[in-house]
This record gives C-alpha cells, sequence and structure tokens, in this order.
C-alpha cells in the first residue's frame, strides 16, 4: 500500500481511548432521548409544547432542515462524477453517508411527530395518492434507496481491497464487495450504472425538497405559506445548509484525523465559493418574499411577516439575517478572512442559523391562522419542553453515533485516491 491508503486504514485498525470516550458520551446521550421519547409514547404529544393551532413544533422543523442537509450529499458526489471534479473526491463518501443518515433522522423526526409510530402504516396502506404527504413520502424513500444503493456500488471495489488487507474481518468485506474482481468489463459496467445513477439521484434530489415545500405551501388557511415561489426558494435552502455542513465535517475530519493533505485549503475555497454563490441567491429569495408581502401581500401574512420581523420573532430573524447570512457572506467574499478557519466559521454559522430559520418558517404561520368571516384570528403560543428537545438531542447523537461507527468499520475517502 501507499503512504496515503496506510493514512486511511489506519482510522480502521487503531482505536483509542478517546474513541470510546466519546462513543460512551453519544450513547448516554441516546438513552437519555430514548427515555423522553419513552415519556411521550406513554403521556401523549401532552408533553410537547404543541397545541391547537400550534401543531407541528421543533420536530417538523428539523425534519425540514435535515431533509436540506442530505441534499449536499448526493449533489457533491454526482457533480464530481459527471463533471469529473477529481479535486473534490475526497468529499464524496463521507457527503453521501451524509445524506444517508440525514434521511434517516428526518424519517425518525416525522415518527416523533406523530405521536403514535404505528400510523406511519397508514402511508402504505391507505396512500390517497392526490395528497402531498404520500408525494413526499414517495420521493423520500426513493431518494434514500438510490442514496445507499449509490454509497454501496461506489465501495464495492474498497470491500474487496479491505478483505485482502484486514483478515480479521475477512468475512464483513467479502460478503458485502458482492463478487467484486476488478476485471475491466465490471468496471466499465459499474462505472456507467453509477453515471446513470447520478443522473437520475439529482432530479429525485430536488423533488424531495419541492414536495416538502408542496405540503406548507398547498394548504389553506396558513399565511406566508401559500407561495408559488415556496419550492425553489425550499431547494436553495436545503443547498445552503448541506454545503455548509458538509465543509464543518470536513473540517472536522481533517482537525481530528490529521487529514489535512485530503482536505485542502483548494477544497474549502471551493466549497466556500459555492456557498457564497447559493447564499446570494437565498438572500434574493427572501428579499422577494418581504417585498411581495409589504407591498401587495394579505394582511394575514404581513401580520405574520410582522411578528418574526418586529414582534416576539424578531431577535431570532434578524439573529438569522446578520449571524446566518450578512456576516457568512461577507467572511467569504473578503480574501483576507477566506482560509480554512475563515471558511469554516462562516459554514458554522450558516448551519445553525438555517435550523433557525426553518421554526421563524414553520411556527409563526401557524400562531397566526386564518379563520373564516366572523370568526375572527385566533393567536397560538408554543414553546419545546425539555421532552422535544431531549428527543431531538438523542436523534442527533444517534446520528454522530451511526457515522463514527461507519467510519471504524469503512474507509471513509476513497481508498482509489491513494493509487
Amino acid at each position: 500500500m501507499t503512504n496515503i491508503e496506510d493514512v486511511i486504514l489506519n482510522q480502521l485498525t487503531k482505536t483509542t481511548k478517546r474513541f470510546y470516550a466519546f462513543i460512551g458520551a453519544l450513547l448516554v446521550m441516546v438513552a437519555w432521548g430514548a427515555f423522553a421519547w419513552s415519556i411521550q409514547l406513554t403521556r401523549g404529544l401532552a408533553v410537547t409544547g404543541m397545541n391547537i393551532p400550534v401543531y407541528w413544533g421543533v420536530y417538523i422543523s428539523n425534519f425540514v432542515f435535515l431533509i436540506g442537509i442530505s441534499h449536499a450529499g448526493i449533489a457533491i458526489s454526482a457533480a464530481v462524477r459527471l463533471l469529473r471534479l477529481e479535486l473534490y473526491r475526497p468529499l464524496t463518501r463521507m457527503a453521501e453517508l451524509l445524506t444517508i443518515i440525514s434521511l434517516m433522522l428526518a424519517a425518525m423526526n416525522i415518527v416523533f411527530d406523530l405521536g403514535r409510530p404505528d400510523r406511519v402504516l397508514n402511508m402504505v396502506f391507505f396512500a390517497d395518492l392526490s395528497s402531498p404527504l404520500v408525494w413526499d413520502f414517495i420521493s423520500v424513500s426513493t431518494y434514500f434507496i438510490l442514496s445507499t444503493a449509490y454509497l454501496f456500488l461506489g465501495m464495492r471495489e474498497d470491500l474487496s481491497r479491505l478483505a485482502d488487507r484486514l483478515p480479521g474481518r475477512r468475512w464483513l468485506y467479502k460478503a458485502l464487495s458482492a463478487g467484486w474482481s476488478g476485471s475491466e468489463q465490471q468496471r466499465f459496467g459499474q462505472e456507467r450504472v453509477l453515471r446513470w445513477m447520478a443522473i437520475i439521484i439529482l432530479p429525485v434530489m430536488v423533488s424531495v425538497h419541492t414536495t416538502v415545500a408542496w405540503i406548507f405551501g398547498l394548504q389553506i388557511a396558513k399565511p406566508i405559506w401559500h407561495e408559488s415561489g415556496l419550492g425553489p426558494y425550499f431547494v436553495t435552502g436545503a443547498i445552503v445548509s448541506g454545503i455548509s455542513m458538509v465543509t464543518v465535517i470536513a473540517w472536522i475530519l481533517r482537525r481530528l484525523l490529521g487529514w489535512g493533505k485530503f482536505f485542502t485549503l483548494e477544497i474549502f475555497r471551493g466549497l466556500g465559493n459555492f456557498l457564497r454563490a447559493v447564499l446570494l441567491i437565498y438572500a434574493y429569495f427572501m428579499i422577494a418574499e418581504q417585498v411581495t408581502i409589504r407591498y401587495g401581500g394579505e394582511s394575514a401574512s404581513l401580520e405574520v411577516l410582522e411578528f418574526y420581523s418586529t414582534g416576539a420573532y424578531a431577535p431570532y430573524f434578524w439573529s438569522f439575517v446578520i449571524l446566518g447570512t450578512v456576516i457568512p457572506f461577507l467572511i467569504l467574499c473578503i480574501p483576507r478572512t477566506r482560509s480554512i478557519g475563515g471558511i469554516v466559521l462562516a459554514s458554522i454559522l450558516v448551519t445553525v442559523f438555517m435550523w433557525v430559520k426553518r421554526v421563524i418558517i414553520i411556527i409563526p404561520a401557524l400562531m397566526h391562522p386564518v379563520l373564516p368571516p366572523g370568526i375572527g384570528m385566533s393567536t397560538g403560543i408554543y414553546a419545546p419542553t425539555w421532552v422535544e428537545w431531549s428527543i431531538l438531542g438523542g436523534s442527533y447523537a444517534l446520528g454522530a453515533l451511526l457515522y463514527t461507527i461507519f467510519m471504524k468499520f469503512f474507509p471513509i475517502i476513497d481508498l482509489e485516491i491513494g493509487k
């Protein structure tokens, strides 16, 4: 093996005390989240802050955020394969894994929000194809299956090589390599399949967040949501949060594992340039929304906009505008701050405050429903309880646990790079 291969495989064979301590901490967090969920299952959704009219809370906000995070993985991997962007090849597998785990956690948040997990089966046995909820279920399921198959097919050669290098796990890698022989015919066939999958996955990826937007936009009596541009707005926000999350994970791997030779300054600057461009597009959508509602929107939509721009939610909204949009954009524009540290700082700010933006999109609109004439306006309230925060924290800990375990058994970077 070359030195680069040694560095990659060292992560699979060397285990430190810090690794076990980290796993232990994650398990404690997962256990606490499971405990909180058991309370919700036994006592019902009354232990959450959700009510009427605020029937969606941080669970659905988190679902939308995680669906957005999932966009970056396959988008990066497909772009590298289709456009032959070899510089970014070290990002592909870690980004693909992020997609799969994000989709799993997103689905879990839907289960949390239902209160009764058994009702998920209604989407299978009593599906109404005219419902946007069913469209979303189909698109997310398709996206998950294609993404998992894409990751698996791309790993077959590495798994076959690991079977020879790590005899103790030979049975596992041999089985998962699914008869990989490395012949030219096999390589050609697999590369062709992966290229076609990359082409197919991209529109599926766009459809996922578009259908999520339609779940909101096609509802009546919900101000601000009922906008034709909500789909592109959601897709753009998904790309922004996904790219920023990939940047953060790449930096974590670079720092913890000393993989500066893989995740180079050029890679971070490329991600930063792309994030800057998409962030500008997202700002355009946000400004267009403000102008449209303020000058020609319905009174109910204007009321919600005023509520989160000058009312109770103003601190969250302006924190997002300043810390989640303006400052990251400036950091990514100024040459002096476009170092790895600056790009990562901008990405962290974007990731955190894009989550806040999901809350702003969902909860204020539910707090100000539009009711028929004569009934008047009924303003709701919402404050997440410790049960909700504990379940969310446990789910994120589970995601980190799955990511860490994967890295302990499979190379997170393509071994082909080491050739």
